[in-house]
């Protein structure tokens, strides 16, 4: 036991031996490697550039292993392996979002020694406008934020229609911060922000090795997209009468009122429906005789009234609905009838005396039979 015990003692110490006769490096190629961060890169976004990974051991290396953010990943036709000088290059094409993290490299050699290595990639990448909440609807608060991942930042300004955004002075306009650094701009939404266009610029400086290793500044500016600001309405409703107007109307009379949409509203989807308001509760017209509600082209509804009658006399609401409101209009229709029962009693026969019998019976002129009289 003794002598299996020193055997495999022996075997550890040749392995470990082994596994120090060389060095592994991962370099990335034409990067800035912040300064005082050995082994962290700042790449700018859309670049192009190589990672190499490089052994100086004596023995041949026997394959090469990549991993980001410890996951494997499989290289591109974009690799060139050299066994002879035991180093393997892997180019990184249009650099994004999807390659900041830890790049890490393995080497297995054919004396079964391993090694790796790792660096960081950071991105000074573009910038992208975030709003909340997703819609910007009339009458609320918006908020953009330029968002980005980028390393020492010092300068972020906005810009609206191609122009800068501080010096316009608006009123319903709120920076964050000051005019040159602000990643944040909130808005009274009105109409006149409606179709306007907005970026924001975000200018950062960091520090490189130079290749004397000295400090080196290295400026960047990167602009985002731009974001058009597409304001949303509630609906509005229009009626042909103003709002919450008697209107006096004899019995039979016709009469007709629309409920149509503001222009604005145009392009949102809405629905509009005619009420009567009866003991507090809203009942569709649909229910009342000879009333009548008809869709209009531009996707308003006209309530009709064919031969006004006592039971018409009440509060008629127009009600609108999209999704980002609602809105009410109503209108009180009163069937004047006062004054006219004389003319709906008609004597039928002799005068009135003491003593006598008077016929009366309830006339409606629209009305050409009567099933009874009405006699006192």
């Amino acid at each position: 036991m003794k002598i299996c015990d020193s055997l495999l003692l022996l075997l550890l110490l040749l392995s470990s031996v082994a596994c120090q006769t060389g060095v592994v490096s991962l370099t990335l190629d034409r990067a800035c490697e912040l300064y005082g961060r050995r082994g962290t890169y700042i790449a700018q976004q859309g670049d192009s550039k190589r990672l190499k990974c490089s052994w100086n051991g004596t023995s041949p290396v026997r394959s090469f292993t990549w991993t980001l953010n410890g996951k494997s990943f499989n290289l591109t036709s974009k690799v060139t392996t050299n066994y002879n000088s035991k180093e393997q290059r892997f180019s990184l094409e249009s650099i994004g979002d999807e390659h900041r993290g830890e790049f890490a490299c393995t080497i297995w050699t054919e004396a079964n020694e391993t090694a790796s290595v790792n660096i960081t990639l950071l991105l000074q990448g573009l910038p992208r406008i975030l709003v909340s909440p997703e819609e910007a609807v009339y009458g609320s608060q918006l908020k953009l934020r330029c968002a980005h991942g980028n390393e020492k930042v010092n300068r972020i300004i906005w810009s609206v229609n191609g122009g800068s955004l501080h010096p316009l002075n608006r009123s319903w306009v709120y920076f964050s911060g000051n005019a040159t650094f602000s990643d944040e701009i909130y808005f009274n939404v009105s109409e006149a922000i409606a179709n306007e266009k907005y970026k924001c610029e975000v200018s950062s400086e960091v520090t490189c090795y130079s290749r004397s290793d000295r400090p080196q500044p290295l400026l960047s500016v990167h602009m985002s997209e731009e974001y058009a600001l597409e304001v949303r309405y509630p609906i509005q409703l229009i009626l042909t009468e103003p709002s919450g107007s008697v209107v006096g109307l004899s019995p039979n009379e016709m009469y007709s009122v629309n409920c149509t949409r503001h222009r604005r509203d145009f392009g949102d989807s809405s629905s509009i429906t005619w009420y009567k308001m009866v003991a507090g509760m809203e009942v569709g017209v649909d229910q009342i005789e000879t009333l009548q509600v008809t869709p209009l082209e531009d996707g308003g509804r006209m309530l009709r009234v064919y031969r006004a009658k006592p039971y018409h006399s009440g509060t008629y609401k127009c009600v609108g609905d999209n999704n980002y409101g609602r809105d009410e209009k109503s209108v009180f229709l009163s069937i004047n009838d006062t004054g006219s029962i004389s003319d709906t009693l008609v004597k039928l026969t002799g005068n009135p005396g003491v003593g006598t019998q008077l016929e009366l019976m309830c006339v409606d002129p629209n009305i050409d039979s009567f099933d009874q009289n009405v006699k006192a």
